[in-house]
């Protein structure tokens, strides 16, 4: 990933191995952030992150917020990503920047996670599944 911050380190998950092996479940995947952090004088907060993605089928990816140092990831604390993007479209490197104050402003405790989740349990041919993501912090 040609990252303007690779050299501090990233998260790849490569979840195309599903349509290689035949059927398989409905997959979950996180990929979480190591540190937590002490908002609780930050009102107004941002997250900024690179990406390369591209979408095969049913995938749905999210970015999760817990403000109690991980032990609970509640769903009232998850935002869905990439919902625009359409399947097999080509995969395109993007910076995201997300306004995260009413999931974690003024809040102390907090940690964050992206989670991967494909059902092919909806769709026609259960063979097909996977996605390829690349998640930098910035």
């Amino acid at each position: 990933m040609a990252s303007t911050s690779a050299s501090d380190g990233f998260a790849f998950f490569n979840g195309i191995q599903y349509i290689l092996n035949g059927p398989v479940g409905i997959q979950d995947a996180t990929l979480e952030i190591k540190d937590t952090f002490d908002l609780t004088t930050f009102s107004h907060v941002n997250l900024d992150f690179e990406q390369r993605y591209k979408k095969f089928n049913y995938d749905e990816t999210f970015i999760e917020f817990s403000t109690h140092n991980g032990a609970t990831w509640p769903s009232s604390l998850s935002m869905q990503l990439n919902s625009q993007v359409i399947t097999n479209d080509p995969s395109v490197q993007e910076l995201v920047s997300l306004d995260i104050s009413s999931y974690v402003g003024n809040q102390s405790g907090v940690k964050l996670r992206f989670r991967w989740k494909s059902d092919p349990s909806s769709s026609i041919n259960p063979n097909v599944g996977g996605v390829w993501l690349w998640l930098d912090d910035r």
